[in-house]
């Protein structure tokens, strides 16, 4: 069965509950065309690959949020933790295996914006660096 972008379980080591959106974490490499003389067909010579940063999102709830985020907030730039993304089926229950990011880097910490005539969702988004999935 196929699956649609609600059907993931995103969850971040110590800090309380899921996680409603996550983007980011996909994989690129820069390279170059090295032709011989005489050659149509190039080498292809490889750089490094980078990784984008992922960023979570999720309602903010001032009961649960608040203490972890202004502990974190003394922390950006230096906390690593480990985002697990879990797909799950119809019935939300997990299957396969989970795509495991260690390691990663908090960059940043978006607090909820506000407006006093706005029913939308206060989200509150964290940003983080890595190196790849395992």
């Amino acid at each position: 069965m196929k699956s649609t972008q609600n059907l993931f379980l995103i969850r971040i080591d110590n800090i309380p509950g899921t996680w409603r959106a996550m983007s980011g974490g996909g994989a690129t490499a820069e390279y170059t065309r090295d032709y011989s003389g005489g050659s149509t067909t190039p080498d292809l010579l490889p750089g490094p690959a980078t990784h984008e940063d992922i960023e979570v999102v999720r309602t903010y709830d001032p009961v649960v949020d608040e203490p972890w985020i202004r502990r974190l907030k003394k922390r950006v730039g230096r906390h690593r933790t480990t985002i697990t993304k879990q797909p799950l089926d119809a019935d939300m229950v997990a299957v396969g295996k989970p795509e495991v990011y260690d390691g990663v880097l908090l960059i940043g910490i978006t607090p909820p914006e506000t407006d006093a005539s706005s029913a939308d969702p206060a989200d509150l988004t964290l940003t983080f660096a890595t190196v790849g999935s395992a």
